[in-house]
């Protein structure tokens, strides 16, 4: 395939993961008044211009860290668009995040695991990468779904304690991960991929048992004041 056939795939790629980002936003912060189609026009404008930026900084043409476009793009969505809050806005940035490194890490090393190539192969042009692209962009939108569900259930984009926890420990969270993908590009032997893979799936778990607690929590808590009333 030719460089311009690579580069329409990545730029397609990247706007599916600028559209989870802003779907993220757009159903944890607005309401049911704002979900119009204006609304929508705006998120696919945002995903848009989220995506040339990545793949301007893809392309090397913008020094910029790899996240800075996805949390650029998450918080300007969820505050100019759905009016929330800087502080919790960049909180569920930070979410985001993790859940793109999370998929990145975990699906690379199963896949690499799985079809016995090296890691490297998934981030060069072939078609493990495409498989790995369209595979880790499914696992995100999956992801995604669930985090809004346990959001909304919980009232957790609303709540300050709960987003304090969750700030603390997603910055956890996304440390280790950088750890991982450094270790990962030292060297790949199976044992490497499987720590890999076990780690972030217990990142994983221990984020959504975090989001479970905090939304059982604020619950009980709405109940108990609602009793004293």
């Amino acid at each position: 395939m030719t460089t311009w056939g690579w580069n329409v795939i990545e730029f397609g790629i990247d706007f599916f993961e600028m559209l989870i980002t802003c779907y993220l936003a757009y159903h944890l912060f607005s309401s049911q008044k704002e979900r119009s189609s204006p609304a929508r026009i705006k998120l696919f404008i945002f995903s848009l211009s989220g995506t040339i930026i990545q793949f301007v900084s893809e392309q090397g043409l913008l020094p910029i860290p790899d996240l800075f476009p996805v949390v650029l793009t998450f918080l300007l969505y969820a505050v100019i668009v759905c009016r929330a809050k800087i502080i919790q806005a960049f909180l569920w940035s930070l979410v985001n995040c993790l859940v793109l490194g999370i998929t990145t890490i975990s699906l690379s090393s199963l896949i690499s695991l799985f079809l016995h190539t090296a890691v490297e192969n998934l981030f060069s042009y072939s078609g493990y990468r495409i498989m790995f692209l369209v595979i880790n962009k499914i696992a995100q939108l999956s992801i995604t779904e669930l985090i809004i569900r346990i959001a909304k259930h919980g009232k957790l984009q609303t709540s300050q304690r709960g987003g304090n926890a969750l700030i603390l420990f997603s910055l956890f969270s996304i440390f280790s991960l950088l750890l991982l993908w450094k270790i990962e590009y030292i060297q790949t032997p199976n044992i490497i991929l499987f720590f890999n893979l076990f780690i972030c799936m217990l990142l994983l778990c221990m984020n959504f048992s975090l989001m479970f607690f905090l939304s059982f929590v604020k619950k009980a808590s709405e109940e108990k004041f609602r009793r004293t009333e």
